[in-house]
């Protein structure tokens, strides 16, 4: 396992392009090795483990997702994310700036070249809706900062605490739709509109 760079200094230099197969499959091989002992990382970039390249992988229903020299081709819908980790910045969470809609020209290795393609992501919080990729496409985000030598440490967003117009409802308190059990008393919030 390759160590996880903390320098801030390292970590702003800007990375390069990829320019071979054999060494985006060298660099995909230490990102896959890095990442795979660790139980809460999703993606990594090359920076990160001290290579300047373009290249990140990213952890994606069981196995690996790889950027290679990714470039942004069209975003929509910026909105703010909730308390984004990076494991460069352990313990450290910020509020960041991404979008719902990403669209990105990547490459994957064909043999012995590289073969464009392009790639929409969709992020919606819940993980049932049909065409949503998730964490895939904030990681996607994340690690394209990254080959520009930014991070969440630039990431500084306050956002309004949130208010009720009523109070809160306790688990054990009655369900406030008024449902009742078979007995006629009324319902927990906890066991009916709380399940």
């Amino acid at each position: 396992m390759t160590k996880i760079i903390q320098d801030i200094d390292v970590l702003r230099k800007p990375s390069e392009p990829v320019e071979s197969v054999s060494e985006a499959l060298s660099i995909i091989n230490d990102l896959e090795e890095t990442l795979g002992v660790i139980d809460h990382g999703v993606g990594l970039a090359a920076v990160q483990i001290g290579i300047p390249k373009q290249v990140g992988a990213i952890k994606y229903k069981g196995s690996f997702f790889h950027l290679i020299n990714p470039e942004v081709v069209e975003t929509k819908d910026e909105f703010i994310f909730f308390r984004e980790g990076c494991l460069s910045f352990p313990g450290i969470y910020r509020n960041t700036k991404r979008h719902r809609h990403f669209t990105i020209k990547n490459y994957r290795i064909d043999g012995d070249k590289f073969e464009p393609e392009t790639l929409y992501f969709y992020y919606s919080k819940d993980p049932n809706e049909i065409g949503s990729d998730g964490l895939l496409s904030i990681s996607v985000q994340h690690e394209m900062e990254h080959f520009r030598g930014e991070m969440i440490l630039d990431h500084n967003i306050e956002t309004e605490p949130v208010r009720r117009d009523s109070a809160k409802i306790g688990r054990n308190d009655p369900c406030p739709c008024g449902k009742a059990s078979s007995n006629g008393k009324p319902l927990k919030y906890k066991k009916c509109c709380g399940k």
